[in-house]
């Protein structure tokens, strides 16, 4: 992105051709595109974004392995390996299972969270939390009990 904002910000300001202009993105791109396979892992990147769009009802188990939206209705557990959101529209009646979950609407249910519980202001949990991490934002609601624990990585 911030070679983006640099190219720009020359061609603004300098005379460059257009020819200029299309070599410096390339080589701009080309850096980026090196710079997230040096720092890649060995983990496969999210493989795709799931939406449970408003109006939309589940009721069953909900399995994903990547990162997925929640402005609907899940009457079931859940589980995914990656971020669950939870809009302000969404309610999930189930236990949760995931990496990471950022909640502004209601769960009814136990969330295991590997890594980092965010409850936003309009949340509302009823169920115990067994997290690593957990920010709450003030008016967020939680009747329930929250268990601390060590990172997956950092477990011996």
């Amino acid at each position: 992105m911030l070679g983006w904002l640099f190219t720009i910000y020359e061609l603004a300001y300098s005379r460059f051709t257009f020819s200029q202009f299309t070599k410096k993105l390339y080589l701009c791109n080309s850096l980026q595109n090196s710079r997230k396979k040096m720092g890649k892992s060995t983990e496969q990147e999210n493989p795709s974004i799931n939406i449970i769009g408003y109006g939309t009802e589940i009721q069953g188990n909900v399995s994903t392995t990547g990162d997925i939206r929640v402005d609907g209705k899940v009457v079931g557990d859940f589980s995914t390996n990656q971020k669950l959101v939870i809009g302000q529209s969404g309610v999930v009646e189930g236990n949760i299972t995931c990496r990471d979950c950022d909640v502004s609407g209601k769960i009814v249910g136990n969330l295991f969270v590997s890594e980092i519980v965010v409850l936003k202001s309009t949340a509302d949990i009823v169920g115990d939390i067994s997290t690593h991490k957990i920010a709450i934002e003030l008016d967020a609601q939680f009747s329930g009990v929250c268990k601390m624990h060590r990172s997956e990585t950092q477990k011996d």
